[in-house]
């Protein structure tokens, strides 16, 4: 008996002094992180120009780690739901989600942002100035309800998989309709991503999309591209639509950077009723400008966008941009 006293009184203590190790060595934490999207631009068409301010994109959000492997998040979007319809701003919860994450092994549940458009966006470095593809288009939505999942095997691959109500963030409403999706990274080296991505929705029609990304990063030269297939667009029937992007970016200097990129849109699909669908929103666009980045948090970017759409008698759009991105 008094052998087992000793022997759980060694154990208690044990327990104890690990326990205060470890307390000492994590302590609970949070920040607030904002982000900040306005721009000045002149948009000619025919001839004719007309310019505005515009503030497309604010913001605020909340993470916390409550432990080595909880955390959390809370992101509110301030932004125009239309676009930029009628420039009014609405703000929805983009994220907010409870995070577990050990070793190569992470999930996230809630509001959360999915993994093909935040590797698009790394990717193309640039989201301030404009969307990733995929966002652009709406071939999906950048945040979601649901469950995501990734596991990172080896430096070499990892692989991601959600389930999601598939209405975005901004429609949170529940129904039977839910999008599943699957994801496979592979970086053969730190400069290079290679991404195999598909997901399918199905209610009446199934839609279903597949989408590839390659990108290189080097130390003065970062060059991607992607190609995106969608069948069934809002799984309505014979509603397919594809296109691809490339960029390159050259790192002049540490504050410098000079960037370009090509969208090609297309809708059309051959033998189908329905050629055509999406004529008016279908089209290519050029961006090119630089970027200055005075200050750790503040980028700043002149550029040229050139929309040419692809609907016949449809007019060729140009806008002058001035960009600014405020991070903190």
């Amino acid at each position: 008996m008094k052998n087992l006293l000793l022997i759980v009184s060694a154990f208690l203590l044990i327990t104890s002094s690990a326990l205060a190790q470890e307390s000492d060595e994590f302590k609970p934490s949070g920040k607030i992180n904002a982000r900040v999207f306005a721009n000045y631009h002149n948009t000619i068409t025919d001839g004719k120009g007309v310019s505005s301010f515009e503030l497309t994109r604010a913001y605020l959000g909340y993470s916390y780690n409550f432990s080595k492997n909880f955390s959390g998040e809370v992101l509110f979007d301030a932004g125009n739901p239309k676009d930029g319809g009628d420039f009014q701003m609405s703000v929805f919860v983009k994220n907010a989600y409870l995070k577990y994450k050990l070793n190569g092994f992470t999930v996230k549940f809630g509001v959360i942002g999915l993994s093909q458009f935040s590797a698009a966006e790394s990717n193309w470095g640039y989201r301030y100035v404009a969307k990733s593809f995929q966002d652009s288009y709406k071939f999906g939505h950048s945040a979601d309800l649901g469950i995501y999942a990734d596991y990172k095997f080896s430096s070499l691959i990892s692989a991601d998989f959600s389930i999601t109500n598939g209405e975005g963030y901004k429609k949170l409403q529940g129904d039977d309709v839910v999008k599943g999706s699957l994801g496979v990274s592979f970086t053969p080296s730190k400069e290079w991503i290679i991404r195999l991505y598909a997901d399918r929705m199905e209610d009446k029609e199934a839609q279903t999309t597949i989408s590839t990304m390659v990108g290189y990063n080097g130390t003065k030269i970062r060059v991607g591209g992607e190609y995106n297939y969608q069948l069934n667009h809002s799984m309505k029937a014979d509603q397919d639509y594809s296109g691809f992007s490339t960029f390159i970016t050259y790192k002049a200097s540490s504050k410098f950077s000079i960037y370009a990129r090509y969208d090609n849109l297309v809708s059309d699909k051959i033998g189908a009723a329905t050629t055509g669908w999406n004529d008016a929103k279908d089209g290519q666009l050029v961006i090119a400008g630089l970027q200055y980045a005075p200050v750790k948090g503040v980028k700043i970017s002149p550029n040229v966008q050139a929309w040419s759409p692809a609907a016949d008698g449809a007019k060729s759009v140009t806008t002058v941009f001035l960009h600014c991105e405020l991070k903190f």
